[in-house]
Parts: structure tokens; sequence; C-alpha cells
């Protein structure tokens, strides 16, 4: 038997918990867990994550966020696809087909340019994760979206290629500060009034 002494700012919180994952638990309500729409759109976006599906409330933030967007003027952008996880799931989430906008998925589609990496993000190690190359992937699961856009290749390298004067989803999610910094300046002044910016990286 291990006895652990917490510090006073922390508590063992007694179960069961409501929900689980990604270092968030709460004994609280998750009845997004169980909303028939997100379920159906998880399931859909989760397969396409090799190594495990994506943590529940970050897909469900970036399904609310695209929800409460939709109406209003401009283009959804994701700068940090991967596999398209997310961008599926809110395709889905939304029924973005019917929409008259369009969806911009942006990335190298093979992991982190190194001459974007900064000395500080070396020095942690980020720049020695592998991605997979994924792009010819990515390209047959949104082949049935006529209104997704695919850009391959760095940021900020690639951002003129984004023909559009507004936007009201922006997710941003590189894993590394100079195409994600890049990214938001480009953007911020095209943002409709009400539009949400998700950052995925934090901590």
């Amino acid at each position: 038997l291990k006895l652990v002494f917490l510090p006073k700012r922390y508590q063992i919180v007694v179960g069961p918990l409501r929900y689980n994952q990604d270092c968030l638990a709460t004994i609280h309500n998750a009845d997004f867990m169980r909303e028939a729409n997100f379920s159906r759109a998880y399931d859909i976006g989760k397969v396409l994550r090799p190594y495990g599906s994506y943590p529940a409330w970050r897909a469900y933030v970036c399904c609310w966020a695209a929800s409460t967007t939709k109406g209003l003027e401009g283009d959804f952008v994701e700068c940090g696809v991967n596999r398209g996880s997310f961008s599926r799931m809110v395709m889905e989430y939304i029924d973005f087909r019917s929409l008259n906008k369009n969806f911009w998925l942006m990335d190298t589609f093979s992991g982190l340019s190194k001459e974007h990496v900064s000395d500080e993000e070396k020095i942690s190690g980020i720049h020695k994760y592998r991605y997979a190359e994924c792009y010819d992937e990515v390209v047959r699961t949104f082949s049935g979206f006529s209104n997704v856009k695919i850009i391959r290749g760095p940021i900020p390298e690639t951002l003129v290629q984004v023909n559009v004067r507004s936007v009201c989803y922006l997710h941003i999610d590189m894993n590394c500060v100079l195409p994600e910094i890049a990214a938001a300046e480009f953007f911020w002044g095209k943002l409709v009034p009400g539009a949400i910016i998700v950052l995925d990286d934090y901590g």
C-alpha cells in the first residue's frame, strides 16, 4: 500500500466519473456524449485517427463552435488538419454539404516543417514526433464534398492561397508557435462578428 499526500489545492474526487479523457474528468453532466447527432459525427471522424479516437470533449467543442457560427457570413478554415478527423466530424455535425460555404483544409499532410520549429520547441523535442504522409488519404476522405478546398504546404507560405474575404470558423492546431501565430494574424481581419477561433494547443 502506497500513500500519496496531495497538496491542499488538490482533492480526490470520488466517482463514478461521467467523463474521463485527455486529463479532463468530471462527475457532473456529460450529456453531450449521448447526443445522437454528435455520436454519429464522432463515430465517422474518429476512425480517421490511426492511433486512437480523439478525446470527445475536444471534438464536441469543434462541433459546438461550427454549429454556433454556421449561420454567419464567411467560410470555415482549419489550419493543421492531419487526417481530417475534426473537420470531418464538424462537417457531419452541421451538414456542411448543404451550406453555401467553403471549408479550407490547410496542412503539410506530412508533419511539422522543421524550419518553422523554434529553438525552444526543439529543446522540448516536439519536432521529433513522426507524422505519416496522409495527403492522398485526406483527398479521398473529402472527395464527396464539393465545397472543400485542400491546400498542401507549410503555413505561413500557403496562406496567400486562401482566397476568402470573410471567415466565421477558424480551427488552429499545428503544434508549433510560428505558423499558429501567422495563421491567427492572417485571418484576424477576415473574422466576421461572432466568429469563433478554436485553439487546440494548450498547456
